[in-house]
Order: structure tokens, then C-alpha cells, then sequence
């Protein structure tokens, strides 16, 4: 779950500097998009007449941008990867051709989880069923919308997950777990958001009806970085105990010692902003 609020929102969040230049490119290059197209976000007769896909001129400088990873599960992902719509043009036709609706997730996320699945947060009941759901007809009633799939285009994930450790039989090993940030209200829309999007794209690996080849890519995921992880959450524990400068010097010279990749991915992200639990016992 990376922040990646720094492809769209502007004056709320930083571009890492080293991709500002490519942001300003790929900002120029949507709007220009979105006013070639624009026809065919107003007018449901020409949309129906175009069917020609035009959003892989986006594809390497979003790829790049997301560091090659999947929106959700941080899967790795290529040029054989699709972008997606993060509100299902079978639903929104005219945001079909928005740029900023666009999302690169890998395939298990995009065909076998998320499908044209959007759920929405509505009087506090959370409704699964599309069949079910509540559809704004209306471009002007999308602010109004409450979507239930976290957007890391536009969403922080500090403010909606933690990171729980759990270990197996032999401490050394384990496996990691998101959960909703354990300060949330349970009757809250952030709350929802997370369940949720956890739910629907099985982050946690606990849908037992998928074939083992696809659960084994949630496990590997979430398995593979536990001791990195787990030895960043123990370091983070003792600052946090105590952060005063010394401490924080001490804090940042570890933090250089330890094996974690120089891309951030959201799980180390989240156990640095102190968004985890971990048993005393680790």
C-alpha cells in the first residue's frame, strides 16, 4: 500500500525529487488527453462509437512512477500489464477516457479480485453486491461518492492501515498482516474502506476457495520481507519509546544497516510512520 498521492494531488503531499521531472511530464501529458478526449466523457453516443483503447501512451511513465509495482499488493508488474480504471467504466463510461481514473494492478488484483467490483459506503452499510449498489448517474455527485477500494493515487495509507506480525512455530519466521489502523472507529467510512479493500483483493491470503498458485503469490508477498520488517518494527519500537536526538541519530545509522529494498514499499512505509504491532516476543 505505497503513497503514491503525488502523482495527482497537488500541495498536499511531496514528489520524491527524483521523479518530479517525470510527474510535470506525465501531468502535461494527461491533461492534453483528457482534452483530446473530452467528447468522449460528454457525449455517451460517441463514447459508444469509439473503441479503440488509448491509455497505453501512459503505460511507461506510469510504470515507472509506481516503481513497477501493482496499485494494491505492491506485486511486481511489467509492460504486459494493463491500466486500469479505478472507477469500472462499465459503471462510469465517461471516465473511461480520464487519465487521473487510471491504475496499474497486476492480474491477480485486476481479473481475479477486483473485476468490475466497486463497492460504495453508504448509511454506514457495506454493500458487497454490485447488483445491489448504489450508482451516482451524475459527474457532478462523484465528490459525494464514498468508495470502499483504497485509491493510493489519492488516499494516504497511514491514515487507514496497520501492520500486525505474526510468527509461526519458529519465531525467526512469520508472516505479515494489514489490517485497518486499530484507532479507527468500527462504524467509520475509513474503517470500511480498509476491511474492505483487504477483503476484496485477499491481501491477507486467507480465501481458501483460490487454486494455490494464486494464493501463493499473496503468500510470498506477505512472507517473504517478515525478518526485514520485523527487525525494522523492533528498531521504530525502541525509538519510539524514546525519541530524543540521540536516539533518533541511533535510529537513522541502524536504519541504514538494515537488508530493505532503496524503493519504499507500503509495509515499510506504514511500520516507519509506527503503523504496526508486534508481539513482545519477536
Amino acid at each position: 500500500m505505497k503513497d503514491l498521492r503525488y502523482i495527482h494531488v497537488e500541495n498536499n503531499t511531496e514528489i520524491p525529487e527524483h521523479k518530479k521531472e517525470l510527474v510535470d511530464v506525465f501531468r502535461k501529458m494527461g491533461n492534453n488527453f483528457n482534452d483530446k478526449f473530452k467528447i468522449l466523457r460528454t457525449n455517451k453516443k460517441e463514447y459508444d462509437k469509439f473503441k479503440k483503447n488509448k491509455w497505453t501512451i501512459f503505460k511507461d511513465n506510469f510504470l515507472i512512477l509506481v516503481d513497477y509495482q501493482c496499485h494494491i499488493c505492491e506485486n511486481r508488474i511489467d509492460i504486459h500489464h494493463d491500466i486500469d480504471h479505478f472507477r469500472p467504466k462499465k459503471h462510469y463510461w465517461w471516465l473511461a477516457f480520464d487519465y487521473k481514473n487510471y491504475m496499474i494492478y497486476c492480474k491477480l488484483c485486476n481479473i481475479t479480485y477486483k473485476k468490475n467490483i466497486f463497492p460504495l459506503f453508504v448509511d454506514n452499510q457495506i454493500d458487497y453486491e454490485i447488483k445491489n449498489r448504489i450508482t451516482f448517474e451524475k459527474r457532478t455527485e462523484l465528490d459525494d461518492e464514498k468508495p470502499l477500494t483504497f485509491n493510493p493515487n489519492y488516499n494516504n495509507p497511514v491514515e487507514i492501515f496497520d501492520v500486525e506480525f505474526i510468527a509461526k512455530t519458529d519465531i525467526r519466521v512469520g508472516v505479515v498482516k494489514i489490517k485497518p489502523k486499530k484507532d479507527l472507529n468500527l462504524d467509520s467510512y475509513m474503517y470500511a474502506k480498509a476491511k474492505t479493500t483487504i477483503n476484496i483483493f485477499n491481501l491477507n491470503n486467507e480465501n481458501t476457495e483460490l487454486k494455490n498458485t494464486q494464493k501463493d503469490v499473496r503468500k510470498i508477498i506477505m512472507e517473504s520481507n517478515f525478518k526485514n520488517l520485523k527487525n525494522l518494527a523492533k528498531l521504530k519500537k525502541k525509538f519510539i519509546k524514546k525519541p530524543n536526538k540521540q536516539n533518533k541519530i541511533f535510529y537513522e545509522n541502524e536504519l541504514k544497516k538494515l537488508n530493505l529494498e532503496t524503493t519504499k514499499n507500503g509495509l515499510q512505509l506504514l511500520i516507519e510512520k509506527g503503523n504496526f504491532e508486534i508481539p513482545t516476543f519477536l
